[in-house]
């Protein structure tokens, strides 16, 4: 949930930049073929666990264990190639003085003494407002962000840790003696032994899923990292078109 509003918000106000619905430029990214595969290694273990219990299930966990990370080494892969792509592509020169020149008008505008503002980036090319570095600031957010569900993910049998929190919201108090003993599907209640627990899904949401047994009420602090850094990669394929002025005769 949170990471497709994050996905929508960045639509929307990638519309609104670019003022069309048809602006997204996909094809600054690079290796998207893995995106499905990751996407289908995420989601294989819900549909195991409804459908085939018995293969995933098992005493040591390896099957849950080993999707939980081939999805995150997956996504991880395309992060770092797309990371040291955009990096060789930006134009590290243009960009700070753009933020000269922004910097330059903001004084201006707060202070009544006058300053020289350095002439703006030639265009040239392609008629729009890189924002690659904005992009490379997503991809480098979200390496530590999949390295900690990594960790956490891997040392924890493929599990999320939850808060005893979590057992506030059970009414039941049947369910909530089972939830106890381990009857959450793809996360357990945090205890002594497990680790990086504060990298687990520790925040909570205001609202109730139907089904209290799919922990959705709660979200780890990677979960945001990740959203966010979804948020800015998504925004930064949409262009800012900049209208060419007609040359004077």
């Amino acid at each position: 949930m949170l990471y497709l509003l994050a996905l929508t918000l960045a639509i929307l106000a990638g519309v609104v930049r670019s003022r069309q619905i048809n602006a997204l430029m996909l094809w600054e990214l690079r290796a998207v073929f893995l995106l499905p595969l990751a996407l289908f290694s995420a989601l294989m273990p819900y549909w195991l666990s409804t459908y085939r219990p018995g293969m995933i299930w098992t005493e040591d966990r390896k099957l849950l264990i080993a999707l939980q990370l081939i999805s995150r080494s997956l996504y991880l892969v395309f992060v770092l190639y797309n990371l040291v792509f955009t990096a060789r592509r930006t134009t590290w020169a243009t960009f700070l003085l753009r933020i000269q020149v922004s910097y330059h008008q903001l004084v201006q505008q707060l202070d009544r003494h006058p300053h020289r503002i350095p002439a703006r980036p030639a265009q040239t090319g392609r008629q729009f407002r890189d924002l690659s570095p904005l992009r490379l600031l997503g991809l480098v957010l979200a390496v530590p962000a999949l390295v900690g569900q990594m960790l956490v993910l891997g040392t924890n049998q493929g599990y999320w840790p939850l808060p005893e929190s979590y057992l506030e919201r059970i009414q039941d108090p049947l369910l909530a003696a089972g939830i106890r003993n381990g009857a959450l599907r793809l996360a357990r209640l945090a205890d002594e032994n497990t680790r990086w627990a504060w990298l687990g899904r520790t925040i909570p949401l205001p609202f109730q899923p139907d089904q209290v047994t799919v922990p959705l009420t709660y979200i780890s602090p990677t979960d945001l990292v990740l959203a966010l850094a979804l948020f800015l990669i998504l925004y930064s394929l949409f262009p800012s078109r900049k209208k060419i002025p007609a040359p004077k005769t």
